[in-house]
């Protein structure tokens, strides 16, 4: 999917419809699954819910777990806000923050059980306009 305005606000549209819908739980764990799809995803948070759109726009069938009764992960529990490390603004009010801490902070939140590649990854380009 090419990456635009259009793109960009539908992607935020369908996640803001889905993540103010309850999500639907199945309670008990099926004794026999199969059920074919053409994608699994795997959590209903921004990337999953943004996964579920574009499974939608190539007409691939899908489904989603989520382990919350409610959809939205993370990106509904910080209320969209995201975190960088090592700003201006920090330093301008005498803040000392580092992304070698953030790096730390990030695995600590995740009980260093993160994939510890990709959170470099995100602490070294989450600064990045």
């Amino acid at each position: 999917m090419e990456v635009s305005r259009r793109n960009l606000f539908k992607g935020m549209t369908v996640s803001a419809l889905m993540m103010s819908a309850p999500a639907f739980a199945q309670l008990e764990v099926p004794q026999k699954w199969d059920a074919e799809y053409d994608i699994v995803i795997v959590g209903g948070g921004a990337a999953g819910l943004s996964a579920t759109a574009v499974a939608a726009d190539e007409k691939l069938s899908a489904v989603l777990f989520e382990k919350q009764s409610f959809l939205g992960g993370s990106s509904v529990l910080n209320g969209g806000m995201f975190t960088v490390a090592g700003t201006k603004e920090q330093e301008k009010q005498g803040i000392k923050d580092s992304q070698d801490l953030f790096y730390k902070d990030m695995m600590r939140a995740g009980k260093n059980k993160n994939n510890a590649d990709v959170v470099k990854a995100f602490v070294q380009t989450a600064n990045e306009q």
